[in-house]
């Protein structure tokens, strides 16, 4: 990665412009989020208010969404936009389940000094429905990763976001695979940053925790 700071290798050096999105109906997400990023030294997050599929309305064109998918894409859709407009170089979007490495402070500037310059997407977790490809030590190429409780979109994709989640084929997370098929998509391996068991308001239904180490090829398991 190309480290253009002043050399501390931080959440915020890396990444200035970082969300967290969170249903304003659940504000214990928001709260313990809140915890875990001061544990974490992060002095700069913003909360963006996620788009509630309890409410929203899918347009007929869309009609193969479900009311959730299409109120997570939007969200997420809405944090790479606000980079856009803002200018901002990247954005690395939360989601308000994050479960991090004990060490993550520790481990983060390992993993970032492995990144390639090249990367336009980066995911400091995620699931692989595809062996991805092996970059370095603790980097892999993303062929097929899902979920998107943590990552980062750079400004060399912003068009191709936001042109292919504005009419989205599918939820944001299958959509981000389409991405990696075009363009330099990594991964951090092992995770940096899980997914806590609870309610889920997308499944509709309680899950169990996603580990560090979760990971498909490995643990065959989803």
């Amino acid at each position: 990665m190309d480290l253009d700071f002043d050399g501390t290798v931080t959440l915020d050096t890396v990444f200035p412009f970082k969300v967290c999105i969170n249903l304003d109906r659940r504000p214990e997400r928001w709260e313990a989020m809140k915890v875990n990023f001061e544990r974490l030294g992060v002095r700069s997050i913003e909360r963006l208010s996620a788009i509630d599929g309890e409410s929203i309305i899918v347009p007929e064109r869309l009609s193969h969404l479900r009311p959730v998918d299409y109120a997570c894409t939007l969200s997420h859709l809405t944090a790479v936009k606000k980079a856009s407009d803002t200018g901002n170089p990247s954005v690395l979007i939360f989601e308000d389940d994050c479960l991090f490495d004990p060490a993550f402070e520790e481990k983060f500037p390992e993993y970032m000094r492995q990144v390639p310059e090249d990367w336009d997407m980066l995911f400091l977790g995620g699931y692989h429905f595809e062996t991805p490809v092996s970059v370095s030590r603790n980097v892999v190429r993303a062929r097929m990763t899902l979920t998107t409780h943590a990552y980062a979109v750079r400004q060399s994709i912003y068009t191709d976001f936001i042109e292919l989640n504005e009419t989205p084929p599918a939820i944001v997370d299958r959509n981000n695979t389409i991405l990696q098929k075009k363009f330099n998509c990594y991964c951090c391996e092992p995770n940096l940053v899980g997914q806590l068991a609870g309610y889920s308001d997308l499944m509709g239904k309680e899950m169990p925790e996603k580990p560090l180490n979760y990971s498909l090829p490995i643990t065959g398991n989803w």
